[in-house]
C-alpha cells in the first residue's frame, strides 16, 4: 500500500489504492479530482478546468470498468476515497455507485449513498437517481418514489431517466395498472415519454399478456411521431408467437419492414418458433430461409429452434439434417441442440443414436443436464429398454449430479411398465430420505402401478396420502383411481370417488365415462 503523508503535500493528504490496481498510476485517480483540487488553477479558464474534469471523470469510469471486476475492489476504492481530504465530488461517487450498480449489488449502494451523506457529501440530480434506480430494481419502489419527493424538494426537474426507473419498477413489482397510470400522468403533466419508456411499458403489457394494448401503444408511439426501434416490434412479435397468433405476427413482421424497422435474428426466431409450435414447419423454414436471404446468418439459436421443432413435430430426419448442417456452418451445437434431437431420436426408438450423442456429450461437451436425461430415459422407458435407463439412472445417482422428483418420476414409472412392481415402489418409498416431496405426477404413476398390479386398497390409502402431504389430486389422479376401482370390480369404491371428483368440481374424463 502507497501512501501519501501530509509532509509529501502541503495542500493534499489522501491514502492511495494497492498498487496492483493501477500498475504505473501515481494515484488511485491519476490525477487530482475535486474541482478544488485542479491545483492552483494557474490561470485555467472555466472552459479548460471543465474540460480537464471531463478528461478526468472519463479516466476514473474507464478505470472503474476495467480495473474493478469485483464488489472488493470497488469497496476498496470508496474506503480511500471517504478518507480523502478535501472529499472527491459527488460526480466521482456518482460514478463508483454505477459500477457498483452495474454489478447489481443494489443494496450495497444504498448503504454506500447513506454513508457519503454522513460525512458531508452531498447529492446531486445524478447520485439521487442511481439511488433511485436501485430502490426499483430491488422492487422497492415504494421507496423510490420517496426519492423522487426529495428530488422535487431539493428543486431538480427529473428527466426521462428517473421515470423510466419508476415505472420499470412498478412494472417489475406486477403493479402494471398503476404503471400505466403513472405512464398516463407523465403525459399529461407534459412529460413527453421516450423511446425507453415506450418500450419498458410494451415490454410490461407483453409480459401481463395485455397484447391488444401493447398494439394499441405502438399505433400511439406511430401517431405522435415516436421514431420507433425493433425492441417494441420484436417484444410484441415474440409475445404474438407464443400466443400462438403467428398470423398476426407476420402481419406486424410486414409493417415492421414497410416503416423501414430492421429486424435482427432475434425477430425471425420469434416467427419461427410461432410456426413451430403449431407444426408449421414448412412455413418455419420458409421463414429461416428468409432471414438467410436477407443476409443475416443463422446461429445456434435458429437451427436449435427449427432442430426442435422439428423432433416435435415427428420429422425427425429433417431435424437430424440440420442437425448436421449447423455443424459443417462450425456452429457448435448447445446442451438445448442436443436435448431437443436426443429427445426427437428416442420418440423415434432410435435409441442408439441417442445414447451414442449422449455419449458425445459426456466426452466432448457441452455437458448433458437434467433436461437431457430426463428426456433420454421417458424415451427408453417408452419403447421397453428399462434396463437401460435403470442402468444410466444408476450412475447419475452417484454423480455430482442434484437428481429432482421429475426424473425419479419418470423411473419409476418405467420400472412399473417393465413390471418391476418392487423396484418401483422401493424407490417411490425411498423418496422422502432423499429429501424429495412426490408431486401429483409421481404419486398417479404409483397408484396406476399398484391398481395394475391389482392393490387398490394400497392405491387407496396412497391416494388418501396425498392431501396429508400437501399435494392435491387432480383430474388424472381421480380417473386413475376410479378405472383402478372399476377395473378391479369395486363399483361402491367407483362411486364414492366419482361423487368427490363431482364435488371438488373435477369432470370425469372421456375414458372414465366410457368405462362406466
Amino acid at each position: 500500500m502507497i501512501i501519501r503523508s501530509a509532509s509529501q503535500s502541503s495542500r493534499y493528504s489522501f491514502s492511495l489504492v494497492s498498487t496492483r490496481y493501477l500498475g504505473g498510476a501515481a494515484d488511485i485517480f491519476g490525477f487530482l479530482l475535486n474541482h478544488a483540487m485542479i491545483g492552483d488553477k494557474r490561470g485555467y479558464s472555466s472552459s479548460m478546468e471543465t474540460a480537464i474534469l471531463i478528461r478526468r471523470g472519463k479516466w476514473f469510469d474507464k478505470f472503474l470498468r476495467e480495473k474493478c471486476i469485483n464488489l472488493n475492489d470497488v469497496l476498496t476504492v470508496f474506503n480511500q476515497m471517504v478518507h480523502m481530504r478535501p472529499l472527491p465530488s459527488v460526480v466521482h461517487f456518482t460514478q463508483l455507485f454505477t459500477a457498483i450498480a452495474r454489478m447489481r449489488y443494489y443494496s450495497t449502494v444504498i448503504s454506500l449513498y447513506r454513508r457519503i451523506e454522513v460525512v458531508g457529501v452531498k447529492h446531486d440530480i445524478f447520485s439521487l437517481t442511481v439511488f433511485l434506480n436501485c430502490f426499483c430494481s430491488l422492487k422497492r419502489v415504494n421507496f423510490g418514489f420517496s426519492v423522487l419527493g426529495k428530488i422535487l424538494k431539493l428543486g431538480y426537474e427529473p428527466d426521462h431517466a428517473i421515470f423510466n426507473a419508476l415505472v420499470h419498477g412498478l412494472i417489475i413489482e406486477g403493479k402494471m395498472i398503476q404503471a400505466m397510470g403513472f405512464f398516463k400522468e407523465m403525459v399529461k403533466k407534459g412529460i413527453q415519454p421516450d423511446l425507453v419508456t415506450y418500450n419498458t411499458i410494451v415490454k410490461g403489457l407483453c409480459k401481463t399478456r395485455n397484447i391488444l394494448m401493447a398494439l394499441q401503444l405502438l399505433e400511439k408511439m406511430e401517431e405522435v411521431g415516436q421514431e420507433l426501434d425493433e425492441v417494441a416490434y420484436n417484444t410484441i412479435i415474440d409475445c404474438l408467437c407464443k400466443d400462438k397468433q403467428v398470423t398476426e405476427a407476420m402481419n406486424l413482421f410486414s409493417k415492421m419492414l414497410a416503416r423501414g424497422v430492421q429486424p435482427t435474428t432475434g425477430t425471425y426466431n420469434s416467427l419461427i418458433y410461432g410456426y413451430c409450435v403449431q407444426n408449421q414447419m414448412d412455413e418455419a423454414l420458409k421463414v429461416f430461409h428468409l432471414m438467410i436471404g436477407r443476409g443475416f446468418k443463422p446461429n445456434v439459436v435458429n437451427y436449435t429452434t427449427l432442430i426442435n421443432g422439428y423432433c416435435k413435430s415427428d420429422r425427425i430426419n429433417e431435424g437430424v439434417k440440420l442437425f448436421k448442417e449447423m455443424r459443417c456452418m462450425r456452429l457448435a451445437p448447445n446442451v438445448v441442440t442436443y436435448t431437443s434431437i436426443i429427445g426427437g431420436l428416442c420418440n423415434s426408438n432410435r435409441h442408439v443414436d441417442a445414447l451414442r450423442l449422449l455419449k458425445e456429450m459426456q466426452d466432448f461437451g457441452p455437458a448433458p443436464n437434467l433436461m437431457t436425461y430426463s428426456v433420454l430415459l421417458k424415451g427408453l422407458c417408452k419403447y421397453g429398454h428399462a434396463q437401460k435407463a435403470l442402468e444410466i439412472f444408476q450412475t447419475l445417482q452417484v454423480s455430482n449430479i442434484e437428481l429432482d422428483i421429475v426424473i425419479y418420476t419418470i423411473v419409476i414409472e418405467g420400472m412399473s411398465k417393465a413390471g418391476k412392481l418392487d423396484a418401483a415402489k422401493e424407490l417411490f418409498y425411498s423418496l422422502s430420505t432423499r429429501g424429495l416431496q412426490p408431486n401429483v405426477a409421481t404419486y398417479t404413476t404409483m397408484i396406476h402401478t399398484l391398481c395394475s398390479e391389482g392393490l387398490l386398497h394400497e392405491a387407496y390409502q396412497l391416494f388418501r396420502k396425498m392431501e396429508k402431504h400437501d399435494c392435491l389430486p387432480n383430474t388424472r389422479t381421480y380417473s386413475t383411481i376410479i378405472q383402478g376401482c372399476i377395473r378391479n370390480n369395486d363399483l361402491s369404491m367407483a362411486t364414492e370417488l366419482i361423487s368427490e371428483n363431482l364435488e371438488r368440481k373435477f369432470a370425469a374424463d372421456a375414458f372414465t365415462a366410457s368405462e362406466l
